[in-house]
């Protein structure tokens, strides 16, 4: 015996919203998700094309794309519970069949990664992304993890989005679905109200969502995450701002729209430090005319510090001017192995079946 569920059977939100709660467009023409004692199946009249469909997850270190991918694709990508970054590298998911086609996730490191400055990732990223596009693969969505239990969008949080735009650009918008999760870590009044203040305000994702993004929740259930992969599946593949840039524009990754937004931003740190060090030597002065050595000291313990990190970064802007050249030469077999892996498993899924599905 199973129940059938029509995905679209929500609750609407109020009209000029742009989001539907939990955020899955009533109009939206799916197949029918079956609940059986099997587990979760898709039933429908979509048959496979051979074409295999590619969707890229995305989000800041903890926002749990490793575990939705994990659970959505039978595959085993480390998880921390914690806000360490786990992915430093890009990573690909085992292929899986859902609705009739053969999808394969993949999994980035977000730009505040613990390992890696925001320059490093953003090459990993943009390195990966070529390549697929080079060899012909489109992505036909993109995800983008959000804590819904994360009470205050901080200014790194808003720099990450902002940095994700630029990334996939105005015309890929309509392919991306912001996912909120971590639902379970907060009050039903005060998640819903999170909820709306994302989704209204300018300072957040209602710019997004104008240009057709998606919004949707997560409730960590399967049920809830192959409804999300759902929504993308029948999408137009399209190519991402960076990928046509790099690929097609031949443009230094520091040339791009994400990259030289990211070269402002740390260009900004480096003049906040310089500035910071001026500040510092003059009240280091003070102190040393005044005999206050101990004092003296501190500051010019404090100068050394800021100087170290303005070092810091003008070697990480060194490092992200020039082509990608050399980045891609070391990037490039991890990519391939990764790709090779996945075909492995595909081989595997045709000897056994996979149980998730």
């Amino acid at each position: 015996m199973s129940v059938q569920i029509p995905p679209n059977d929500w609750e609407s939100s109020e009209s000029g919203s742009g989001y539907d709660r939990p955020l899955l467009p009533s109009q939206a023409r799916l197949p029918l998700l079956s609940l059986s004692v099997d587990g979760y199946e898709i039933v429908g009249n979509q048959v496979t094309d051979g074409r295999e469909v590619t969707i890229a997850v995305m989000g800041a270190t903890g926002s749990g794309k490793s575990t939705f991918i994990n659970l959505v694709s039978g595959s085993d990508l480390t998880v921390n519970d914690g806000l360490k970054s786990c992915t430093s590298d890009v990573e690909f998911s085992r292929s899986f069949e859902l609705a009739g086609r053969s999808v394969r996730l993949i999994d980035t490191p977000g730009f505040d990664d613990t390992t890696r400055s925001d320059t490093e990732v953003l090459k990993m990223i943009a390195v990966a992304l070529s390549q697929i596009y080079q060899e012909g693969h489109k992505l036909s969505g993109i995800i983008y993890m959000q804590r819904i239990s994360d009470f205050r969008m901080t200014g790194i949080s808003r720099r990450n989005f902002h940095l994700f735009r630029k990334l996939c650009g105005e015309g890929a918008l309509s392919n991306v679905v912001i996912v909120t999760n971590m639902w379970s870590e907060v009050t039903p009044d005060r998640g819903l109200a999170r909820e709306d203040e994302l989704a209204s305000d300018s300072m957040f994702f209602r710019p997004a969502l104008d240009k057709g993004a998606k919004m949707m929740r997560h409730d960590n259930t399967y049920h809830s995450a192959v409804t999300i992969m759902l929504q993308l599946i029948p999408n137009t593949p399209k190519p991402l701002l960076l990928q046509t840039e790099l690929v097609e524009e031949t443009k230094d990754i520091a040339e791009t729209a994400v990259g030289a937004e990211l070269a402002h931003d740390i260009e900004e740190q480096r003049q906040r430090y310089v500035e910071e060090i001026g500040e510092l030597e003059k009240e280091m002065q003070d102190a040393f005319r005044s005999k206050d050595s101990e004092t003296a000291e501190e500051l010019k313990t404090a100068r050394e510090e800021a100087e170290a990190k303005v070092a810091l970064i003008e070697k990480e802007q060194k490092g992200f001017y020039g082509t990608l050249a050399t980045m891609a030469a070391v990037t490039a077999p991890l990519v391939a192995a990764a790709a090779a892996v996945g075909v492995a498993l595909i081989a595997g899924q045709r000897r056994s079946p996979s149980p998730d599905l």
